[in-house]
């Protein structure tokens, strides 16, 4: 059976890691008292340009994943930094969370019970026999934030999202 399912969710926007910001971390997390400097870092990894590591170190330093050693007010170098309790948990997770929650209106196509997705094309060629819909608190105790996690990332590669929260608020056959 097919169903039309309407969801609430509470979610944020998860920022992934890119490669430059990965080396910053495991650089860090390898040498956490004898990192190299960005010249030598530029040198053996054959990036050509320091700016991708004064760029990555940035983004990390205003996401707090990393902290200065010193408070000396003078230019900073990849050596002067360590990773920061948060870096850990955002090297783990190859990302951060952003702070700002947006509330999201889903309309969702469903195979029931396997919920699958389904494109609204095949449902709509999909006709049902007058079928009672499942209570819309079994349909919300069976979806999970895996799932509907999977249903916003699976259509957009710019954005990531993480579900904080989600509330079913239709179910129809």
């Amino acid at each position: 059976m097919i169903l039309h399912v309407t969801v609430e969710i509470t979610a944020v926007e998860f920022r992934r890691l890119n490669s430059f910001e990965w080396a910053v971390l495991n650089l860090l997390n390898t040498f956490p008292t004898d990192a190299p400097t960005i010249a030598d870092t530029t040198s053996q990894l054959s990036i050509g340009e320091p700016a991708f590591l004064v760029a990555a170190l940035e983004n990390l330093r205003s996401a707090k994943a990393i902290q200065a050693r010193t408070d000396e007010p003078r230019r900073l170098d990849l050596n002067d930094y360590e990773l920061s309790e948060a870096g850990r948990t955002i090297l783990r997770e190859d990302g951060w969370e952003s702070e700002r929650e947006e509330t999201l209106t889903e309309d969702i196509a469903l195979d029931w019970p396997s919920l699958r997705f389904v494109s609204h094309r095949s449902s709509a060629k999909h006709i049902e026999h007058k079928k009672a819909a499942p209570p819309l608190e079994e349909v919300q105790e069976k979806l999970t934030s895996e799932k509907l996690e999977a249903w916003l990332n699976q259509n957009d590669n710019s954005r990531c999202w993480r579900v904080k929260n989600y509330f079913v608020t239709s179910v129809e056959v």
